[in-house]
C-alpha cells in the first residue's frame, strides 16, 4: 500500500497520512490557529506580505493594520464570536487603484429638528439636524458623525464641501464596492433615512455619482506564507466569488472567478497542503453575497468542489464577503473546540452565542425554501431569517460531487472534515507515544512479544483503541457525546488493515463521523370511534 505522492522507496524517516473524504460506497495534538487575509492601510505598521506574530488584542490589530483597514474589520468581526483563538493577519498589498465612493448631498436650509441615519455595513450612524442648519452645517455634521463612529473604526473616510459629504472606502480596488456599492451585484450599500418632523432640507445620495472601485489585489505571496505554517488551520478569505472560470480570469466588480490567482490558488493551497507529502490539515472559509444563481455556480467549478472549503451565503447582505467569512469561521472554530463533531445547523443568537448578521433591506433577498435546498445541494451554506432574526440553516462543505461527477453528498456535513482531522491527531499522538525503536512482523502464535519492537498487531490495537475512544460517551474524558459513529464501531474495526512495509508499518482504515440529528418525521393518526 502506498500513499498519494509519496515515494515508497524514499529513505527519509517520516510519519505521513492520507485522509480521504467521501470514500466508500454509499486532537488536540496541533493548535488550530487562524489566519486572516486582507488589505491594511498606511496608518498601520505591518509590512505587506509578511507573516509575523499573532495579534495580541484589539489595539495591536489597529496599530498593525490600521483602524479603518479591511484586515482590522475582519479581525473585529471574528473576535465578536470567538475571543479565544490565536489569530494571525497577512496584509495583502492594496491594489492602489480607485476606491469606491458615493457623495451625499444636502439640499435646502433645515426648517425643523430631525435626524438623519446613514447605514454602512449594517451600522446605523445617527446625526441630529437642528432647525435652521444650513447645507454646509449638515454636510459637515454627517461627515464628522461617520468619521467618529465606533471611535473611527469604520473602513471609510469622508470629506465635505459646499453641502456635499463624500464617503470613500478606506481601501482601494473593486472589493471596496462591498462597503460602498450602488450596483445590482452590490445592492445599496450606503443607505440614508430621515426621521422626525417634516423638514424641507433633504439628504440624499447624489444620483449617478457613485464612483466604482477599480483594480484587484494579488494574494499569491500571502497564500504562500500561510501554506508553510502547520499551525494555521483556519483561513479567512476576503475575496468574493460569483462565477466559475478558468485560470487567470476575473469576475466583474471585484467578484473573483474561482480559477484566478486568489480564490482558486487559496483552495489549491489548502488541498495541496492536505496531501500526504505535506500532511498539514487546513480549512478555508469564504463569504458570498451574490444571487442564488451566481452563488451555486461556485462549488460547481471542479476547483472549488473541495471538502476543505466552505462558502456561507446571504444575498446582498450589508456585510462584506470577508466579514461573513470571518464571522462563520469563528462560529465553526468555537463550536469544534467545544466538540469536534459539533453541529451548527439552526445556529442563531442565544444568551451565549451571538449571531448578528444584518437582515437584508429587501425582503426578496431572504432565500426561499427552493433556494435553500438548491444551495445545500450545490455546496453552499445558506443564511436565512425568521423575521429579522438571522439563523444559519446548515453548515456544509463545498464538496458536492465526486470524481465521477455524481452528486453523492458523502462529505456534505461540515463537521466531517474537522472530526477526521481530530481523530488523526489522536492517532498520531498515540503513535509517537508508543512506537518502538524496531519494527517486525507479528511473532508466531504463542511466541513472546519482541522487546523494543513495534508490530502490525500493536498498530492495529492502537487504531482500535482510538475507535473505542472516539465512539464513547466521553471521548478523551473531555467531550460529551461521540465524535465517530457509535453504531458503526464494528464496521470501522473490520476495515482496519495493517501491514509491515520496508522500515515501517502501514495502515488503512475507514472512519465514519457521527451523524447530526437534523430531521424529525412523524405520522400521527387519530383513530377514535365515530360518535
Amino acid at each position: 500500500m502506498t500513499l498519494t505522492g509519496v515515494d515508497p522507496f524514499d529513505p527519509t524517516p517520516s510519519t505521513k497520512r492520507e485522509l480521504i473524504f467521501g470514500a466508500g460506497t454509499g486532537s488536540s495534538g496541533v493548535t488550530r490557529d487562524v489566519v486572516i487575509f486582507g488589505n491594511s492601510t498606511a496608518a498601520g505598521s505591518e509590512v505587506d506580505n509578511e507573516l509575523n506574530g499573532p495579534i495580541a488584542d484589539d489595539q495591536d490589530a489597529r496599530d498593525r493594520f490600521g483602524e479603518r483597514s479591511e484586515l482590522y474589520l475582519l479581525y473585529k468581526t471574528f473576535v465578536e464570536v470567538d475571543k479565544s483563538a490565536t489569530i494571525y493577519g497577512i496584509s495583502v498589498p492594496d491594489i492602489g487603484g480607485t476606491a469606491a465612493a458615493v457623495p451625499i448631498t444636502v439640499v435646502g436650509v433645515s426648517d425643523a429638528d430631525s435626524t438623519v441615519t446613514i447605514t454602512i455595513l449594517g451600522k446605523d450612524i445617527i446625526y441630529l439636524v437642528a432647525n435652521g442648519d444650513a447645507i454646509a452645517t449638515t454636510a459637515e455634521g454627517i461627515s464628522d458623525a461617520i468619521d467618529a463612529y465606533d471611535e473611527g473604526r469604520l473602513p471609510v473616510t469622508t470629506s465635505h464641501n459646499a453641502g456635499v459629504c463624500a464617503v470613500t472606502a478606506a481601501n482601494t480596488g473593486e472589493r471596496s464596492e462591498h462597503i460602498i456599492g450602488e450596483t445590482a451585484t452590490r445592492g445599496l450599500r450606503v443607505k440614508i433615512e430621515t426621521n422626525g418632523t417634516a423638514n424641507t432640507q433633504t439628504v440624499v445620495k447624489t444620483v449617478g455619482s457613485f464612483v466604482p472601485g477599480v483594480g484587484n489585489d494579488v494574494g499569491t505571496t500571502a497564500i504562500g506564507l500561510a501554506a508553510a505554517r502547520e499551525n494555521l488551520y483556519w483561513h479567512v478569505a476576503p475575496w468574493h466569488t460569483v462565477t466559475s472560470g478558468g485560470a487567470g480570469t476575473e469576475g466583474n466588480n471585484g467578484d473573483v472567478a474561482v480559477g484566478d490567482f486568489q480564490t482558486g490558488d487559496l483552495i489549491d493551497m489548502i488541498n495541496t497542503q492536505a496531501l500526504p507529502v505535506n500532511s498539514k490539515e487546513k480549512q478555508v472559509v469564504f463569504g458570498l453575497v451574490g444571487t442564488s444563481a451566481d452563488s451555486i455556480l461556485v462549488p460547481l467549478d471542479a476547483q472549488a468542489n473541495a471538502v476543505r472549503a466552505s462558502f456561507f451565503w446571504q444575498e446582498n447582505n450589508d456585510w462584506t464577503p470577508g466579514m461573513l467569512a470571518a464571522y462563520h469561521c469563528a462560529i465553526m472554530r468555537s463550536g469544534y473546540i467545544a466538540h469536534p463533531s459539533r453541529s451548527r445547523a439552526g445556529y442563531t443568537s442565544t444568551d451565549s452565542t451571538p449571531y448578528n448578521i444584518p437582515a437584508p433591506a429587501v425582503a426578496t433577498d431572504v432565500p426561499t425554501a427552493t433556494e435553500i435546498r438548491t444551495a445545500l445541494n450545490n455546496g453552499v451554506s445558506p443564511i436565512s431569517f425568521s423575521g429579522d432574526t438571522p439563523y444559519l440553516v446548515r453548515a456544509i462543505t463545498a464538496r458536492n460531487f465526486n470524481a465521477g461527477g455524481q452528486k453523492d453528498y458523502k462529505a456534505r456535513e461540515h463537521h466531517i472534515v474537522y472530526a477526521i482531522d481530530f481523530v488523526w491527531q489522536e492517532i498520531k499522538a498515540r503513535w509517537y507515544a508508543t512506537k518502538q525503536e524496531f519494527v517486525a512482523d507479528d511473532p508466531a502464535d504463542g511466541a513472546k512479544p519482541i522487546p523494543n519492537t513495534s508490530t502490525p498487531s500493536d498498530l492495529k490495537a492502537l487504531i482500535f483503541g482510538v475507535i473505542d475512544t472516539m465512539t464513547g460517551p466521553r471521548p478523551l474524558g473531555i467531550y460529551t457525546g461521540p465524535i465517530l459513529a457509535p453504531d458503526l464501531i464494528q464496521f470501522m474495526k473490520d476495515s482496519v488493515k495493517v501491514a509491515k512495509i520496508p522500515a515501517g508499518l502501514s495502515v488503512v482504515a475507514e472512519f465514519i463521523a457521527v451523524q447530526h440529528l437534523l430531521k424529525f418525521e412523524g405520522k400521527f393518526l387519530e383513530v377514535g370511534e365515530a360518535y
